[in-house]
Order: structure tokens, then C-alpha cells, then sequence
């Protein structure tokens, strides 16, 4: 049994797809393309693959990480252009390879966001240093989670259509920090935010 890595981008229209039914979608189009899948023992069987800290609906991504296994050996230079043609509008497999690094490595994900009707830009920095909160709905309640232990090097700069760029790093486990989140004390009207990538504790690359 080997275990394998795809990287794939989510945009366009695929944003408002929800994780469950991109997994969904992942499933079929494995089928369609004939790429073997090992699947769970039992009595409802299922293809065993996992998206590595799925993202949230509205936002795009040009590092998402699918894991799944196999009992074949697989050509990694095949897979996506094998998989990509089968897959819906917005999702485009860019990569492939074995899964070697672990989830758990991951502390931070590297972030972009359009902001609309930002009021708050010259204290930006000094906004997400603070011990500012900003609410977290969970299935167990709400979560109060304060910047400083959540954002990393925020970085603002103004457009010339009267939008603002913000680049930052985020919590990505223990806790999970949603960018969207900032809307709370940064004072903008709406956002849209893409995911860049992943990094270690000490901001690599993670792969």
C-alpha cells in the first residue's frame, strides 16, 4: 500500500462548493480518470483520501492537499494531467507526489485578501500584535481568540480602486484561525481571501 499527495487549486466557481462535497467531487473524478483507490474494509466501504485542513466556502486556494493510498504503484508525473480534464470548473490538479510530510507539521498558512471598504489601514500591524479578540463559532459554542497568538507579519498596501491588499500568515492548527475573522476589528465591509500556502512553525514550505 502507498500513500499519495495531489495539490490542487480551488477557484472560480468551485470556491461555494462545500468541503464534503468536494470530497464528493474528488471521488468521482478518481473513478472517471480509472485511478486505483484503496478503499475502507466493512460494511459501506469508501475510498480512503483525506483533504489536509479543508477550506472554507468563498474562499480559493493554489495549495490544497488531497492524501489518499493505493494498492498500486502510481506514475506521480501522470496523475494530473490524467485527473484534471474529469474535474468540474475551478478545481485544476497541479501536482502530485508521495505523501511523505506530516499534517501535523503545519502551524501556519500563507494568506492574500482583497479588502472592501477597509477604514482601519494605518494600525493595521500594531492591530494584529494586540491581544485584540475576534469570536470563533465552534460546534461546542464560541471561542475567543486574541491576534497576536493567530497573525503573523500582516502586510497592507492600498489599490488604486480604493481596495487594499493584506498579506499575513495564519494559524492553521491549535487553534485554526479563518481569516475572515478579522473583519471583526479591522472594520471592512467584505473580503475575499485565497490561500498561498503552507508552512512549518518556522514559516517554510511545507510539503
Amino acid at each position: 500500500m502507498l500513500k499519495y499527495r495531489l495539490i490542487f487549486e480551488k477557484t472560480d466557481s468551485a470556491v461555494f462548493v462545500s468541503h464534503l462535497d468536494t470530497m464528493r467531487t474528488l471521488q468521482r473524478v478518481f473513478r472517471r480518470a480509472d485511478i486505483p483507490v484503496k478503499y475502507s474494509q466493512g460494511f459501506n466501504p469508501h475510498p480512503i483520501m483525506s483533504i489536509v485542513l479543508p477550506l472554507s466556502v468563498g474562499q480559493s486556494s493554489i495549495c490544497e492537499v488531497l492524501d489518499f493510498e493505493s494498492e498500486s504503484a502510481l506514475n506521480l508525473k501522470e496523475l494530473p494531467p490524467r485527473l484534471t480534464p474529469f474535474c468540474p470548473r475551478g478545481i485544476r490538479i497541479t501536482d502530485a507526489r508521495l505523501a511523505l510530510g506530516k499534517p501535523a507539521a503545519i502551524k501556519w498558512v500563507e494568506v492574500t485578501g482583497t479588502l472592501y471598504g477597509l477604514t482601519q489601514s494605518s494600525d493595521i500591524a500594531a492591530i494584529c500584535a494586540s491581544d485584540a479578540a475576534v469570536t470563533k463559532k465552534t460546534k461546542k459554542g464560541e471561542l475567543n481568540l486574541t491576534l497576536s497568538e493567530c497573525v503573523r507579519q500582516p502586510e497592507l498596501s492600498a489599490n488604486a480602486d480604493g481596495t487594499h491588499t493584506l498579506r499575513l500568515f495564519i494559524s492553521a492548527q491549535e487553534p485554526s484561525f479563518n481569516p475572515e475573522l478579522l473583519g471583526q476589528v479591522l472594520g471592512y465591509g467584505r473580503a475575499e481571501y485565497t490561500r498561498l500556502s503552507l508552512r512549518t512553525e518556522v514559516f517554510d514550505i511545507w510539503l
